[in-house]
């Protein structure tokens, strides 16, 4: 009998992403099925199993956008697969006609809710952003009852839809070969924040938050990694470090591969998440700060009630207004001068994922999804 084979599709996402890549990808070929990707690539290649089918590299957005789209589906169809999975609200009519034309199942993956994806702070900015994470809603709900199964990353997500299964971003512990350095507290103080950078994911407040911790700490080091968004954010950046003497303090690392960016949380003292609380965020889960707990490293991270219950919960860190560096400034402060309560922090946390907030726990539920749709 011939495996059974399954396409993941993503237009807007990177390839490499953590989630659709290193996750779920990567568990459908060690569970047996044949696993293609389709996303934006420079070229068609098979990484650790997933076959990656690339798409033209063009903006993701506008016009760009559709043509992807349709170059999706054309490979998509050539594929012939027996479950599409796809990643992007945009695609859900693509994925309808997969099903219509092959007769295949459908997965919809949610990651985040687009509504309010697209009602932030800063929504009266761009009005046509609301119109279309409206518009982008309206389609998820005529279009829900026509899919196989959707998969949400968190429990709120696509709350019309009645078959779906939660499949939680946690970390991966099972592959971890780099060494945990856990506990470290040298005199340099080193923080670190992994993840899009963006100014509602708390940027200038971190940056802010430096500038404090440099007066009690000349040392101190902050690592950013991940890519700007928009990308002339980079700029702003550099100019605010310039402008507050930050240079020395404040390491610019970009995108960077999901190996390397383990080492740098290995090498860190204390992992930041301090995201505005932009309705989006609210309810969503750190996946980054699971990751700082895998290090063991204790972590700073915003008040939201979800966030605390965790943290209250497990030990692992402290949380704060992420709209005030003195607030940020003065937590790390608290738990960098307490060398015994930052190590506990750290062991605290990293039993928790061990035991709870991990992939391998997660992936069972996707495999599960999967067998149950092709029986």
């Amino acid at each position: 009998m011939y495996p059974f084979k399954v396409c993941h599709i993503t237009t807007v996402h990177p390839v490499f992403d953590v989630r659709i890549f290193h996750k779920e990808c990567v568990s459908l070929v060690e569970a047996g099925f044949e696993t293609h990707l389709i996303g934006r690539y420079h070229r068609d290649v098979t990484v650790q199993g997933v076959h990656i089918i690339a798409l033209p590299k063009l903006h993701a957005q506008g016009s760009g956008r559709i043509i992807n789209d349709i170059w999706a589906f054309r490979k998509a169809l050539h594929v012939r697969a027996d479950v599409y999975h796809f990643h992007d609200p945009e695609l859900l009519f693509i994925g309808l006609l997969l099903k219509f034309i092959t007769g295949s199942k459908i997965i919809y993956d949610v990651h985040e809710d687009v509504k309010k994806h697209g009602m932030g702070k800063s929504w009266r900015k761009n009005i046509f952003r609301v119109f279309i994470a409206y518009g982008l809603r309206m389609v998820e709900k005529c279009i829900a009852p026509l899919i196989d199964t959707a998969v949400i990353a968190v429990p709120l997500l696509l709350p019309f839809c009645r078959k779906k299964v939660l499949v939680r971003n946690y970390p991966i512990t099972s592959k971890l070969s780099l060494e945990k350095k856990g506990f470290l507290n040298t005199r340099k103080p080193r923080l670190i924040y992994i993840g899009l950078i963006r100014k509602k994911r708390g940027l200038f407040e971190m940056l802010s938050a430096v500038k404090i911790l440099k007066e009690s700490y000349p040392s101190v080091l902050l690592q950013l990694v991940g890519p700007f968004i928009p990308h002339e954010l980079e700029n702003e950046c550099r100019r605010f470090l310039d402008k507050n003497h930050l240079k020395e303090h404040v390491g610019i690392m970009g995108r960077i591969p999901f190996e390397k960016g383990q080492q740098h949380i290995a090498h860190s003292d204390i992992g930041l998440c301090l995201l505005h609380p932009d309705p989006n965020y609210l309810n969503a889960l750190p996946t980054k700060m699971f990751e700082y707990m895998l290090f063991k490293k204790p972590v700073v991270v915003s008040n939201f009630p979800l966030w605390e219950s965790i943290v209250k919960k497990t030990k692992c860190g402290v949380v704060v207004d992420p709209l005030s560096p003195q607030v940020i400034a003065d937590a790390i402060i608290g738990v960098y001068q307490n060398p015994k309560r930052m190590k506990e922090m750290g062991e605290n946390g990293y039993r928790a994922v061990l035991n709870q907030y991990n992939w391998e726990n997660e992936e069972k539920k996707l495999i599960a999804c999967y067998r149950q749709l092709i029986a």
